[in-house]
Protein backbone atom coordinates (compact mmCIF):
# COMPACT_ATOMS: atom_id res chain seq x y z
CA UNK A 1 0.00 0.00 0.00
CA UNK A 2 1.28 3.33 -0.54
CA UNK A 3 3.04 4.75 2.49
CA UNK A 4 2.41 8.73 1.71
CA UNK A 5 -1.48 7.86 1.29
CA UNK A 6 -1.27 6.16 4.92
CA UNK A 7 1.14 8.80 6.69
CA UNK A 8 -2.15 11.42 4.77
CA UNK A 9 -4.24 9.67 6.34
CA UNK A 10 -3.04 9.42 9.32
CA UNK A 11 -2.34 13.02 9.46
CA UNK A 12 -5.62 14.02 8.58
CA UNK A 13 -7.34 11.64 11.69
CA UNK A 14 -4.48 13.58 13.60
CA UNK A 15 -5.27 17.02 12.77
CA UNK A 16 -9.23 16.06 13.62
CA UNK A 17 -8.75 14.79 16.45
CA UNK A 18 -6.43 18.06 17.92
CA UNK A 19 -9.29 20.64 16.39
CA UNK A 20 -12.08 18.28 18.75
CA UNK A 21 -9.05 18.83 21.62
CA UNK A 22 -8.84 22.52 21.04
CA UNK A 23 -12.82 22.72 20.48
CA UNK A 24 -13.42 21.19 24.04
CA UNK A 25 -10.38 22.82 25.67
CA UNK A 26 -12.06 26.51 25.03
CA UNK A 27 -15.26 25.10 26.65
CA UNK A 28 -13.84 24.07 29.66
CA UNK A 29 -11.68 26.69 29.89
CA UNK A 30 -13.42 29.89 28.37
CA UNK A 31 -17.23 31.15 28.30
CA UNK A 32 -16.51 32.43 24.80
CA UNK A 33 -16.81 28.70 23.21
CA UNK A 34 -20.30 28.79 25.30
CA UNK A 35 -21.89 31.88 24.02
CA UNK A 36 -22.49 30.20 20.96
CA UNK A 37 -24.10 26.29 21.68
CA UNK A 38 -26.60 26.19 24.62
CA UNK A 39 -26.10 22.94 25.72
CA UNK A 40 -22.40 22.83 26.32
CA UNK A 41 -22.93 19.13 27.72
CA UNK A 42 -23.88 17.83 24.54
CA UNK A 43 -21.30 19.45 22.60
CA UNK A 44 -18.50 18.40 25.03
CA UNK A 45 -19.71 14.63 24.86
CA UNK A 46 -19.54 15.11 20.77
CA UNK A 47 -15.95 17.09 20.95
CA UNK A 48 -15.04 13.60 22.98
CA UNK A 49 -16.51 11.38 21.15
CA UNK A 50 -14.70 13.09 17.79
CA UNK A 51 -11.39 12.61 19.56
CA UNK A 52 -11.90 9.10 20.64
CA UNK A 53 -12.56 8.22 16.71
CA UNK A 54 -9.82 9.91 15.70
CA UNK A 55 -7.56 8.81 17.86
CA UNK A 56 -8.37 4.98 17.14
CA UNK A 57 -8.35 5.58 13.23
CA UNK A 58 -4.81 7.58 13.90
CA UNK A 59 -3.63 4.19 15.74
CA UNK A 60 -5.03 1.74 13.64
CA UNK A 61 -3.15 2.91 10.21
CA UNK A 62 0.41 3.08 12.60
CA UNK A 63 -0.88 -0.89 12.90
CA UNK A 64 -1.22 -0.73 9.20
CA UNK A 65 1.90 0.79 8.42
CA UNK A 66 3.66 -1.20 10.74
CA UNK A 67 2.68 -4.38 9.12
CA UNK A 68 3.39 -2.95 5.84
CA UNK A 69 7.16 -2.04 6.63
CA UNK A 70 7.30 -5.90 8.18
CA UNK A 71 6.16 -7.18 4.82
CA UNK A 72 8.75 -5.48 2.50
CA UNK A 73 11.22 -6.37 5.47
CA UNK A 74 10.45 -9.70 5.17
CA UNK A 75 10.25 -9.49 1.23
CA UNK A 76 13.55 -8.02 1.23
CA UNK A 77 15.24 -10.44 3.54
CA UNK A 78 13.64 -13.74 1.58
CA UNK A 79 16.53 -15.27 -0.37
CA UNK A 80 15.52 -15.30 -4.19
CA UNK A 81 15.50 -18.35 -5.83
CA UNK A 82 16.67 -19.06 -9.84
CA UNK A 83 14.75 -20.85 -12.34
Amino acid sequence: MNEDLLQTLQAHFHSQFLKARTNLNVYLSSSVGVGEHGDVVSESIRHIEEMEHNRSCVELLQEIIQANQQAQQAQQNEPETQP
